[in-house]
C-alpha cells in the first residue's frame, strides 16, 4: 500500500511500530523466544498487516515449528481459521507428544 499523505504515513508508521512492540512483549511473556527485529516482523507481514485482526478471516502470524524461536524463517501469516484448526496439533507436538513424532499437521482445506 502507497501511502502519500506524510501525515497518514507517521501514524501508520508509529501504529506497526506499537504494534510489533506489544506482539514481541506477548510472546516474550508467553516464555517464547524473539529473534525477529521491526524490520524483520514488517517485511514478513507487508501489506496483510492491514487485514490483521480478532475476526476468523482475519490474518495472524505464527510460527512454522514452535520448538523454534520467532525468526522471520520460521514465521507465516495465515488466516485465524486455519491458525486455529492446527494450533493443537503443533503445541503438542512442542510439548512433546509421542504419538505426533514426525507427522505433520492436517491441512484444514483438505477435506473440500
Amino acid at each position: 500500500m502507497d501511502i502519500q499523505d506524510p501525515d497518514i504515513k507517521r501514524i501508520v508508521d508509529e501504529s506497526r511500530k506499537l504494534s510489533f512492540q506489544r506482539w514481541r512483549a506477548q510472546a516474550k511473556l508467553r516464555g517464547e523466544a524473539v529473534e525477529m527485529t521491526e524490520a524483520d516482523w514488517n517485511a514478513v507481514w507487508g501489506d496483510l498487516w492491514f487485514k490483521r485482526g480478532r475476526s476468523i478471516d482475519s490474518w495472524c502470524l505464527s510460527r512454522k515449528d514452535w520448538t523454534k524461536p520467532w525468526r522471520k524463517d520460521n514465521c507465516e501469516l495465515m488466516q485465524r481459521r486455519e491458525h486455529f484448526s492446527t494450533r493443537s496439533f503443533k503445541k503438542r507436538q512442542r510439548d512433546g507428544d509421542a504419538s505426533l513424532l514426525g507427522r505433520k499437521p492436517v491441512d484444514p482445506m483438505e477435506k473440500f
